[in-house]
């Protein structure tokens, strides 16, 4: 239930977002905010990070894809705080596998290429 949950919340906030433009209820927005500035390149990385993600996935299983996914997506916003930049993705990394692993046991395939679920096992509880 928690992943439809999440869909349908989605959904409705992206209603919500998309009614409030349509009305001419946007704030002001700073300068850089967002894709405001963006172009074909910086649009490419961001959706290219989310093909990296899929092969990582496939490739290596979802805690390895989650390093990846965060550390290729920070860097196509230009964070460049390496120390940041890698703590966030460990962080991350660390938290997603117990929340989805751990508490709502959810099925976490073997990488084709290595099995890690014997040390992120150790992070989910199993």
């Amino acid at each position: 239930s928690m992943p439809m949950a999440l869909a349908i919340g989605l959904i409705l906030g992206g209603l919500w977002l998309a009614l409030r433009a349509f009305r001419g209820k946007v704030g002001n927005l700073k300068a850089g905010y967002g894709f405001l500035d963006s172009n074909l390149p910086r649009i490419a990385l961001v959706v290219g990070c989310g093909a990296l993600f899929v092969l990582i996935f496939w490739l290596f299983g979802y805690f390895v894809a989650i390093l990846a996914g965060y550390i290729c997506t920070l860097t196509a916003f230009g964070v460049k705080d390496k120390i940041k930049v890698i703590t966030g993705a460990v962080i991350m990394a660390i938290v997603l596998q117990w929340l989805f692993m751990g508490v709502m046991r959810l099925n976490d395939p073997k990488g084709v290429l290595i099995d890690l679920r014997p040390y992120t096992n150790l992070i989910s509880g199993d």
